[in-house]
């Protein structure tokens, strides 16, 4: 009886049926990158905000659902989801009195009524890949109402003069600070949030008279929701 080998195609299939072939250990097993490491390598990996001469954005000076400071949102009835990861603010000058600031996701499509200004991303990854996202800075949009939107995080709790005098004199801060996080945002998105179909994440500031300094980064990651769905 003659005898055969049994051997494992290692080959999988991506939504249009290409088969591809999987990358082995030597012991056999999978080796296997993560989905954002996989979409960072596919150029779909975009970082935007204030460059290295770059002006500081000034924020608003009350808190209203339709002005954002910044907008995030996916497009309206496309394939294409939005992957927020990483949001960072420097505050350059802390505005008037009481400065706060709120992150929010919105759930719904909420259009955008007057357009403010367009930010191009940088793409990393791929050279001059293009996003589909609408990212804008200042723009007012419609009505928000509670049960479209949910606050990722916010501070209602910061001191007046934080950096004119609090940080100057040092009498609540550390004066050797260099990396400023008294004055800095950051907020790392802790799960998968994806956007799709006209959700979106707004950034808010407020402060009295005179709006907060900022100098912003927004990083986030694209895919087609069609090979997931």
């Amino acid at each position: 009886m003659a005898t055969g080998t049994i051997q494992h195609a290692a080959k999988s299939f991506g939504a249009d049926g290409t088969a591809s072939g999987n990358r082995l250990a030597r012991d056999g097993s999978v080796v296997m990158r993560s989905q954002l490491e996989q979409q960072g390598l596919e150029g779909k990996l975009f970082v935007a905000g204030v460059g290295i001469e770059g002006t500081a954005l000034t924020g608003r000076t009350a808190l209203d659902d339709t002005t954002p400071d910044i907008w995030l949102q996916s497009p309206s009835g496309g394939n294409v989801l939005i992957r927020p990861l990483w949001f960072e603010a420097m505050v350059t000058s802390e505005g008037g009195a009481a400065p706060d600031w709120y992150l929010a996701a919105i759930g719904a499509n909420i259009a955008i009524a007057t357009a403010g200004t367009t930010v191009t991303p940088l793409s990393f990854g791929k050279v001059g890949a293009t996003s589909a996202a609408i990212l804008q800075t200042l723009p007012t949009v419609g009505a928000i109402t509670s049960a479209q939107n949910i606050r990722l995080a916010s501070s209602e709790s910061a001191l007046d003069n934080l950096i004119s005098v609090e940080h100057i004199t040092g009498a609540n801060t550390d004066k050797e600070d260099m990396m400023s996080s008294l004055t800095r945002i950051r907020y790392e998105f802790p799960f998968p949030l994806y956007l799709a179909d006209g959700q979106a994440i707004g950034f808010y500031s407020v402060a009295g008279t005179t709006g907060q300094g900022l100098e912003w980064t927004f990083a986030y990651s694209e895919l087609d929701s069609a090979a997931h769905r």
